[in-house]
Formats: C-alpha cells, sequence, structure tokens
C-alpha cells in the first residue's frame, strides 16, 4: 500500500496489549538519545515511521507505518554479483546492526529480521544503500526484564513454523519443546546471521534445498528434527563458497552459534569484529572514528548521518 506517496504497511490487532507495544516502541524509538551511547541521533531513520492511528474498525486497533521507497534485501541481491555483495553487504549489515543495538540500549528486541523486512532504499546515498527496518509489529520489550524473554507453548504450531517469511531463520531454541523462556535477543542475533547466509547464498541456511531449477522447502518433521540436533552436533549447513568476505562470514558464524548460551546478543559482538567488518569494504565509514568504538557503543559517529558507510560527509558535494 501507499500513504501520501510513500509506500507503507498497516498493521491491526484485535488486542490492546499488542497496540500498546507498537505506541510505546514508537516512543522509546523517537524520544531516546542515542547519542549518550555514542550513535548519531540519526540512527532513529534506520526504523519505519508510525503515522497517525487509524481506525478501520472498532474491533480491531490498528497502525499504519511507512518508510522510503525501497526494495526488500531479498529483491535488492538478485542481480547483484557475488564480489558486488562481498562490497555491499558490509556496509548494509553494519546500519542493521546499528539499527539492532540502538534497540537493545532502549530495551527491545526485533523478533523477526529476515531479508524481507530489511529494505533497501533505491535513492542511495553517495551510491551506499540505506537501509530502514520495517515489520515493526515484531518488537518487543521496553516494559521491564523479562518482556524480553520469549515464553514459548510446547506446542510447535504456535512458535511460528508456518510464517513463510520466517521458516529457515529460526534458532535451534525455537523448536525445543522442553523450553518455556526463550531469550529473545539471543533469537534476534541467530535471525541476523541467517539472513547473512541468506544473502550470500540466495536460500536460507536450513528448511530448503538448493537444486538447479528451484529451491524446495523441507517437511516440517525433516526441519524440526535438524534443528533439534543443532546443539549437539554444530551447524549443518552447506559451507559459503560464494563469498571471500573474511569478516563477513566469521559474523555470520558467530550470530549462528548453535548453543543459545554461548551465542552473543547484538550488544555483546567483538568489536574488533565490527571494526574489521567496516574495513573489509570499499565503502568505508571515513566519518567513523575508531578510537571511540567500544564494547558497550557499536559505532560512535563524528558525523550526522544515517548512514555510517558514506565517504563523505553530510554536507559536501
Amino acid at each position: 500500500m501507499r500513504y501520501d506517496s510513500r509506500p507503507g504497511w498497516i498493521g491491526c490487532h484485535p488486542s490492546e496489549p499488542d497496540i500498546i507495544q507498537e505506541l510505546l516502541t514508537e516512543k522509546l524509538i523517537r524520544e531516546g538519545d542515542p547519542q549518550k551511547y555514542g550513535i548519531s541521533p540519526t540512527v532513529k531513520n534506520l526504523f519505519a515511521k508510525m503515522e497517525p492511528v487509524l481506525e478501520l474498525d472498532s474491533e480491531y486497533y490498528c497502525l499504519l507505518y511507512t518508510w522510503e521507497e525501497s526494495v526488500s534485501l531479498k529483491e535488492y541481491l538478485k542481480p547483484l554479483s557475488n564480489v558486488a555483495k562481498d562490497q555491499l553487504l558490509p556496509a548494509i549489515f553494519m546500519q542493521v546492526i546499528t539499527a539492532l543495538r540502538y534497540l537493545d540500549i532502549l530495551g527491545l528486541t526485533h523478533d523477526g529480521i529476515n531479508p524481507e523486512n530489511i529494505m533497501i532504499s533505491r535513492t542511495f546515498t553517495k551510491n551506499v544503500p540505506t537501509v530502514t527496518i520495517t515489520d515493526m509489529h515484531a518488537v518487543r520489550g521496553g516494559l521491564d526484564y523479562y518482556d524480553r524473554k520469549a515464553i514459548w507453548s510446547r506446542n510447535l504450531r504456535f512458535r511460528f513454523l508456518d510464517t513463510p517469511c520466517m521458516r529457515g531463520y529460526r534458532p535451534p531454541e525455537d523448536y525445543n519443546t522442553t523450553l518455556y523462556l526463550v531469550d529473545s535477543a539471543k533469537r534476534s542475533s541467530w535471525e541476523l546471521g541467517a539472513t547473512i547466509y541468506t544473502a550470500l547464498t540466495d536460500r536460507p541456511p536450513y528448511g530448503a534445498t538448493a537444486l538447479p531449477d528451484n529451491i524446495p522447502d523441507w517437511e516440517d518433521t525433516a526441519l524440526i528434527n535438524t534443528m533439534l540436533r543443532l546443539p549437539v552436533t554444530g551447524n549443518t549447513f552447506p559451507n559459503v563458497t560464494t563469498s571471500h568476505n573474511l569478516p563477513l562470514l566469521q559474523l555470520m558464524k558467530t550470530l549462528m552459534t548453535c548453543d543459545s548460551l554461548a551465542r552473543p546478543t547484538i550488544g555483546e559482538l567483538d568489536v574488533e569484529l565490527l571494526k574489521q567488518l567496516a574495513a573489509s569494504s570499499d565503502l568505508r565509514a571515513t566519518a567513523l572514528d575508531q578510537n571511540l568504538l567500544s564494547a558497550w557503543s557499536l559505532l560512535k559517529l563524528a558525523a550526522a548521518t544515517a548512514n555510517p558507510f558514506s565517504r563523505y560527509p553530510p554536507n559536501s558535494t
């Protein structure tokens, strides 16, 4: 859909608590002070914007989000060569990490990152792709610490196995019916790692098989059994042979640590690895002050730009 010439999405909820979470998420993002944590204020531009509440039906609570003209990461990558991906993906995923880190600081977690809700602007800044995170209804937390944990039903069908855009992106713990409490921040890390894998290989790490003519889905039983074995066997997805970007590959492997207890959250990622990732592309952030990188603040930007990989200061020509 479109609203005021911008692409957008309307989400309606039958219950008030769901819309309260979304309103709280928007309030925290827009009113927060990322500079306190060494992040540019324009990190807020990396998220879809909530428009005024729509009263479409008295029985539902509806919200409208819009963003800049763009295509999904999935669509954006289709025509790109492997060499181009190695150059562009560090810029894209460092923006995603910056956005998710800001959410983490606010006590929020995006519970559904995948290649279809990372939007890439058609109008690039100095040829650098610009990110917008959508599906803001999937953001949880902000109320208290335990809101960042996901309490699961023992019945697997309530764990979103039938959600097409998330099939193959969910972590091993999602499939363990003995768990009632799952750390959503750790889940988000796995989802981002799986998204990187898909960006490099054009298929999810699990749940589908690449054949010459198509990529058929696995049967649910095969997917469940494979995921349940991963904490013991480690990852069994096919190796990535299309990329030579070592920091990007290391980031993917780190985020997809099968043992959720050992898996880092976005806020726990190694800063040296992020520095290497930032330096692995020609689209380097000359405005990025490397001395201000720390374990707590991902990036401290010297320039007020929503894109930490721009080669130029904001007002340059």
